[in-house]
């Protein structure tokens, strides 16, 4: 069955996909034959064993946030997957990853050949689903994020602000995910550009960009984003860069008339919506369809809480870079949080910021809590986005229409006498080490997709590179063994009296 046979579906509730095709999910594929230039005595057999041993040391799952999980998500899928669908409507895009995880590693997607570079040893990985909702994919995906915007950095301070929409835009999310995301994000931006424009705050061109996160710790949906602001704007008539007024106040803007300034304007957008006929009320939410019961909904909202929240400014480029590594590339939960899974209960951990006043160390946040099987299912595709979301968006100076502007303020920013550029580092990764001769590091020149198709290289290739370095690397050995070889005492002897 092809998914683009389905009916299609961007909301929580949609078909149920009951099909014997996907009841089940392969639990190991087997790539197909090497031939005709096979490099291993027993294809099926040799690249099986190797896929399976490899599969926790692949280059993708190498990540700061996963390190040695006993259980991951896809134990989880492969547990009590099945069962779930039975019972619950689930979507083809909720379908769709969830295979993809149940996949990832498994050699259903491929894989890659690797040969080190120092004595030309092959290794085979499976290759990685890449689905961004995979908690195994985005370690490579988010280093490789953090080096790109390296040029994107200004000598200035950044801040960091969260804005939070409440919990009663819950059951609007289920079924009009897009809408609501893609208000936050622009309620948001023009939040910040209108401050930013204000003179009695900058009073120039802001630039920053965001981060979407839809989860609280305990996995409800908590829709929020992440904003990343350098501190101050830019003054197109004067050619300047405006530094922050109250920069001694630890924020650039005033949080509560962010507040609700971001309030009206979502609102404001849920109403035009509304008007639009684009919004959708299946189920218990039918009755919003109805003008006035829609506008009592919103006067409840509007009597909630808006949280927007601000930290004190970074130190500089240096922990910019540091941080938005941390948040850029999450998941609803890591596979480290996890702590069992015993007979339909999941066990896992969670930070407790209602104890942040209370507690000394940060590491006394994290507490544990239980879901059981189904419920945490459910839970984990709350926060699956619709196909080809973007969570992380540019604005202002920083967005890909504005680099000649961008060039322009680090240029004026680099010239003034105070901001002197400090040179960013990060430490980058160098590769998969070999464990056979562990000097040195694995490069991959073959990729094959499930099907058999040879996306990148060929065995030809692949054969020639390993024999070459391998032959190195004897005669470095040889050469090596050579040179430490102790002289005979003939020889020393002779030497001596010569």
């Amino acid at each position: 069955m092809n998914f683009t046979e389905i009916n299609t579906s961007e909301n929580f509730v949609g078909n149920q996909f009951t099909s014997p095709e996907f009841a089940s999910v392969r639990p190991f594929f087997v790539p197909p034959s090497l031939m005709p230039h096979n490099i291993f005595p027993d294809p099926s057999e040799t690249i099986k064993d190797k896929l399976l041993s490899s599969r926790k040391i692949s280059e993708e799952s190498i990540d700061s946030d996963l390190e040695n999980p006993q259980y991951d998500i896809a134990d989880i899928f492969r547990l009590y997957w099945e069962d779930f669908q039975t019972t619950n409507p689930v979507t083809e895009r909720q379908y769709k990853v969830v295979y993809d995880i149940l996949n990832c590693r498994t050699g259903s997607f491929g894989y890659c050949i690797s040969a080190c570079d120092a004595c030309g040893h092959t290794t085979i990985f499976p290759n990685s689903c890449r689905n961004s909702h995979c908690p195994g994919c985005q370690g490579r995906k988010r280093n490789q994020w953090v080096e790109a915007r390296l040029d994107d950095l200004l000598p200035v301070p950044y801040y960091h602000s969260v804005f939070t929409l409440p919990n009663m835009i819950f059951p609007l999310c289920l079924y009009n995910q897009k809408i609501v995301y893609d208000l936050l994000f622009h309620s948001t931006a023009e939040t910040l550009q209108e401050f930013g424009y204000d003179t009695k705050w900058l009073g120039g061109k802001t630039g920053f960009f965001m981060v979407l996160h839809t989860w609280g710790q305990m996995l409800p949906v908590h829709p929020h984003v992440h904003c990343v602001i350098p501190a101050g704007a830019y003054n197109k008539d004067t050619g300047e860069w405006v530094h922050p007024k109250y920069e001694k106040n630890n924020f650039l803007f005033p949080v509560h008339a962010l507040s609700k300034v971001f309030r009206g304007k979502f609102i404001h957008g849920l109403k035009q919506a509304f008007r639009d006929n684009t919004l959708k009320f299946p189920g218990d939410l039918k009755p919003l369809q109805q003008s006035d019961n829609f506008e009592a909904y919103l006067n409840d909202l509007v009597s909630t809480n808006w949280v927007v929240y601000s930290k004190a400014p970074f130190g500089g480029p240096e922990d910019v870079v540091r941080y938005v590594g941390r948040y850029t590339h999450r998941v609803a939960i890591s596979n480290s949080r996890i702590i069992s899974i015993e007979n339909g209960i999941i066990r896992f951990t969670f930070k407790n910021y209602k104890k942040m006043d209370k507690v000394e160390n940060y590491s006394d946040l994290w507490e544990e809590t239980e879901l059981p099987a189904d419920e945490f299912i459910r839970h984990f595709l709350y926060h699956v986005l619709p196909l080809g979301f973007n969570r992380i968006r540019y604005y202002g100076f920083m967005s890909t229409s504005n680099n000649a502007l961008f060039q322009e303020i680090l240029e004026c920013l680099v010239m003034e006498e105070e901001a002197g550029l400090p040179e960013v580092t990060t430490e980058a990764y160098a590769g998969i080490p070999c464990s056979k001769c562990e000097n040195g590091v694995l490069v991959p020149l073959v990729i094959v997709d499930g099907s058999g198709k040879i996306l990148r290289g060929s065995f030809t290739e692949l054969s020639e590179f390993s024999k070459k370095r391998k032959k190195l690397f004897e005669f470095a050995e040889e050469a090596h063994a050579t040179m430490k070889k102790p002289e005979s005492p003939e020889l020393v002897e002779a030497r001596d009296t010569s």
